[in-house]
């Protein structure tokens, strides 16, 4: 996820398969329903750190 200072154009959901839709949300005051890995990118973004891998092994894996 990046946050972005500007763009054109209006929003759209690009990945309709995989995201219901788009909602206009505190990061503050997600919703009980947020999905867990959005609710920690928006309290990463209020309260750091600014970037983190999220969901990749910490150890070992795969080349």
């Amino acid at each position: 996820m990046f946050v972005a200072q500007s763009w054109a154009g209006e929003p759209h959901n690009a990945e309709p398969d995989k995201h219901e839709g788009l909602f206009w949300v505190s990061m503050e005051k997600p919703s009980p329903d947020c999905h867990s890995y959005t609710t920690a990118i928006f309290h990463m973004l209020t309260h750091g750190p600014s970037y983190r891998a999220l969901n990749w092994p910490t150890q070992g894996g795969t080349e």
